[in-house]
């Protein structure tokens, strides 16, 4: 088995950078933290594109949950987009959620409503994603095989980080590559 093989076996706890393969626009510059991956396929959330024009302030008010700080919400996928995924560093656990890995857990809610009385909990890091993304057996390491994505070791400052805007370029940085001359050294192997 290839070390790139070796690589791609087990994805769950890693980052999937988006290269400039990815003509689907809004997958461009995205960044997704895999939850869950084995021989039948994997998940994950995109953990930088932020829902536009959500203002939190006016939903809680509506529903009388008050003040939960700053959180944006993020387009997480486009499979169960009626479902909440938080990824977060509570060590509390409930039946509905999972330790990716190291410190990071991802709870699902079944509502949107759920997730809101979820992040206003006691997790110390946490970000709501609306969505997921799916993949069948063997998809997503045919895209990674394909130079669709380069996944990277994850930790709490790529996840949790403040400016989403960013996220990806300092994403390219941490391995050692600036995005105008990525795309100028692109190819295939």
């Amino acid at each position: 088995m290839s070390n790139r093989e070796n690589d791609i076996q087990d994805l769950t706890g890693k980052i999937l950078l988006a290269t400039p393969n990815i003509s689907d626009a809004y997958m461009s510059k995205s960044m997704v933290y895999i939850c869950e991956h084995s021989d039948k396929g994997a998940m994950g959330v995109v953990i930088n594109k932020i829902l536009p024009n959500m203002n939190l302030l006016q939903i809680f008010t509506k529903m009388n949950f008050g003040d939960i700080g700053d959180v944006e919400i993020r387009i997480g996928g486009d499979r169960d987009i009626d479902k909440g995924y938080i990824l977060h560093t509570n060590k509390n656990i409930s039946e509905n959620t999972i330790a990716v890995r190291d410190n990071i857990r991802m709870t699902t809610c079944d509502n949107l409503v759920n997730s809101f009385a979820f992040i206003m909990g006691e997790s110390e890091r946490k970000i709501l994603c609306v969505g997921c993304y799916r993949w069948d057996s063997q998809q997503l390491e045919n895209e990674i095989t394909s130079n669709y994505w380069i996944p990277i070791r994850a930790d709490e400052a790529l996840i949790f980080g403040d400016s989403c805007a960013d996220k990806w370029s300092k994403a390219f940085l941490k391995i050692g590559l600036r995005f105008p001359l990525f795309l100028d050294k692109f190819g295939r192997a």
